[in-house]
């Protein structure tokens, strides 16, 4: 008989909106950058590759990744690089779009949005939203989204999958 009161406390909490949320949705998240619209973004441990969610109304995750410093390969001729399309004028082989089904996708661009953000410590993994997760390595990052496809961003290579 408990539980019966209970359920039916619980659902007219939430019926009237008052229903308790779990921590980690109510929380403010350290990783929400307030200069982008209090959307989740994160730099990996060697500040060479950062992910921003929902960046520029696109779904997904945008993530930007260098080759490092002192590099003589440039971004676009790290192996896995997808060829620069004709239409691109921009830089190539910077930028990695994920969107939150299907395969993910190399943009032009021509700024930078990898660093300045909090750091996700390598091992860690990141929930970005819409059933993405990225997790950080100490020099890159590997995001996958709900239907398996994704990537790995390094200093040293491209891969998408």
């Amino acid at each position: 008989m408990e539980r019966i009161h209970r359920r039916i406390a619980v659902l007219a909490l939430a019926w009237a909106g008052l229903a308790a949320t779990p921590l980690a949705a109510s929380a403010p998240s350290p990783f929400r950058d307030p200069y982008l619209g209090n959307r989740l973004a994160f730099t990996v441990p060697d500040r060479q590759a950062g992910c921003v969610a929902d960046l520029l109304g696109r779904r997904g995750v945008t993530c930007d990744s260098a080759v490092g410093p002192g590099s003589r390969r440039a971004p676009a001729d790290r192996p896995g690089t997808p060829p620069k399309p004709a239409s691109c004028s921009m830089g190539w082989g910077v930028r990695y779009v994920l969107p939150p089904r299907g395969r993910p996708y190399g943009r032009c661009a021509s700024t930078w949005i990898g660093s300045g953000h909090r750091m996700l410590h390598a091992g860690r993994t990141l929930r970005m939203g819409r059933g993405i997760h990225c997790r950080a390595r100490v020099n890159g990052v590997v995001c996958r989204n709900r239907t398996g496809h994704g990537f790995v961003l390094t200093r040293a290579r491209v891969r998408l999958f």
